[in-house]
């Protein structure tokens, strides 16, 4: 059976540019906190491989800073993302922890964080 956008608890508005860049309070909706998060300190945006590609090409590098730029009027150009300083701060190659299963997919944006 094929999980879709409903079954895993998202819609359109998780990825909508116009609707992530509404700050009306919505407490039932991260998607925003969560969008300036990783376009602010982790910075592991979602392209696809080289590979074997799953998403568009148009999802190039040079296009998440714009697309951050593009929900938040331009405020992240001009604070630049800071995911190395996130990445130090969190352990690094040296995170504590135990009993901590990581999986990746080839597609998977934050592989390079496990």
């Amino acid at each position: 059976m094929i999980a879709h956008g409903n079954d895993l608890g998202l819609s359109p508005a998780d990825y909508d540019t116009d609707l992530l860049a509404n700050t009306t309070i919505d407490v039932t909706s991260s998607s925003r906190q969560w969008t300036y998060q990783y376009c602010t300190e982790y910075g592991f945006f979602q392209t696809p491989s080289e590979i074997h590609p799953m998403r568009s090409k148009l999802l190039d590098p040079e296009y998440w800073p714009k697309m951050c730029d593009r929900v938040f009027s331009g405020l992240i150009s001009k604070k630049k993302a800071r995911a190395f300083s996130t990445w130090a701060d969190q352990g690094g190659w040296n995170t504590q922890g135990t009993d901590i299963f990581f999986t990746n997919g080839s597609e998977d944006p934050w592989q390079v964080a496990t």
